[in-house]
């Protein structure tokens, strides 16, 4: 959606969206530390500009300064995602492995 970077979601709710179970109907994410740093705000889809373009007052012709990361914050979009343009931005800490249940009574013994 917006282009090539590493994309996080605020909840794992949002990550779940993107998962697919393996042959034993297990389900595996990351939890990550992710570090932003300059981070750029989009409220709309966007493919064709540049990834993270240069900050505006703190650019100069001779030395240009870029966004580190981006927030995406679109209308009607759940959770808002986190995008960075470098992996060493970020660090899987845990993988962590579920399974999805059918009703929320499946959670509870009785």
């Amino acid at each position: 959606m917006f282009g090539r970077g590493v994309y996080f979601g605020e909840s794992p709710s949002k990550a779940d969206q993107y998962v697919r179970a393996d042959s034993g109907g297990k389900l595996h994410m990351f939890l990550s530390r992710v570090c932003l740093g300059r981070c750029q705000v989009v409220r709309t889809p966007r493919s064709n500009e540049a990834f993270l373009p240069e900050v505006d007052g703190l650019s100069t012709a001779e030395v240009p300064v870029y966004y580190d990361s981006m927030m995406a914050d679109v209308r009607g979009m759940r959770f808002r995602e986190f995008v960075v343009g470098k992996d060493t931005s970020a660090y899987p800490e845990l993988l962590v492995e579920y399974e999805r249940f059918e009703a929320i009574e499946d959670c509870f013994v009785q």
